[in-house]
């Protein structure tokens, strides 16, 4: 499990599933210390909707 505060700043919780028998899943990738990425992308279907990638620690933003 993977969780983070919504980057939008709403305050929302958001929590990813890293287990590689669950759907839908993420793989986080460490490769660069302390600059965690995480795949396929982070789309909120409530709330505020927020589309983003997580890329070397570094929020990436999707276009609408």
């Amino acid at each position: 499990m993977a969780a983070l505060k919504c980057p939008c700043g709403c305050g929302d919780l958001i929590q990813l599933s890293l287990a590689s028998s669950g759907h839908p899943r993420w793989a986080v990738d460490m490769s660069h210390p302390r600059e965690a990425s995480l795949h396929p992308s982070i789309h909120r279907m409530a709330g505020c909707r927020s589309h983003f990638f997580l890329k070397k620690g570094k929020v990436v933003w999707c276009k609408p």
